[in-house]
């Protein structure tokens, strides 16, 4: 839940996981300066060495009221997405390029095994499969990231009071890995996900103004097999082009 400064004011930018949250944070950061409350690296570390259960810009709302005093916050806004679209993107990612799902455990027995109501499952995935409600403070200026990420840039002119920064959230952390039809089987969504995260996400299809007859023409990528982990953090090749690209994408035309 990464926070950043304009005119002396401090915003909030409540990151739901799998709705371009890294692509938003890397435009506020090149427009706005450092970010607190943000650790791309923590998964980096061993779990005994974290400092808390979830990432920080991954904490609750209400996690992030215990330590963030609400006053201190001039506003916040979010970008959000179809529930079903963002828990299959959470189960493709974490199958294909995390390589953290057993053969043939499709996207039903994955939910049902890491569902964040049973005992002990607060925090899995870093809270991917958490409600947006639970992240998304009630005052939140919202966006759907349906209608395009740019539709957050008007917002953030008015809060600088100018027109800053590129008219353009570039996409990152996007997956475009080659998926091997030796490693991975796809399938259509079961009706049986469609059932649990009607449910499960009502909240979110109410609040945000998505339907739960708005269903995905989208596959899963199931493993075949049991498949080696692959290291997600970035190489210091991939920091430092990433650095470059934010450096010229960004700079001042003046």
């Amino acid at each position: 839940m990464p926070l950043f400064r304009s005119n002396g004011e401090i915003h909030f930018f409540a990151h739901v996981p799998k709705c371009a949250g890294q692509s938003i944070e890397s435009y506020l950061e090149a427009r706005f300066g450092s970010l607190a409350f943000l650790d791309n690296h923590y998964y980096a570390l061993p779990p005994e060495k974290r400092w808390n259960r979830s990432s920080p810009q991954h904490v609750t709302k209400q996690a992030l009221g215990l330590v963030v005093p609400k006053d201190w916050i001039s506003s916040s806004f979010a970008c959000v997405r179809n529930p079903y679209d963002r828990i299959v993107s959470a189960y493709n990612f974490a199958s294909t390029i995390n390589r953290q799902i057993p053969a043939h455990e499709d996207i039903v027995g994955w939910f049902l095994r890491n569902d964040p109501r049973k005992p002990g499952n607060d925090f899995q995935y870093d809270n991917h499969l958490r409600t947006a409600d639970d992240l998304v403070p009630e005052d939140a200026t919202v966006f759907r990231m349906e209608d395009g990420l740019e539709s957050v840039i008007p917002h953030l002119d008015q809060l600088e009071g100018c027109e800053g920064g590129s008219r353009e959230i570039a996409h990152i952390n996007q997956a475009k890995q080659s998926v091997s039809s030796e490693e991975f089987e796809k399938r259509p969504l079961p009706d049986r996900f469609i059932e649990i995260a009607a449910e499960f996400y009502a909240k979110d299809f109410e609040r945000f103004g998505y339907s739960t007859a708005d269903i995905p023409q989208a596959n899963i990528l199931v493993p075949k097999r049991d498949l080696i982990p692959v290291n997600t953090r970035p190489t210091a090749f991939q920091r430092l082009k990433r650095k470059l690209r934010r450096k010229f994408l960004f700079q001042d035309p003046s």
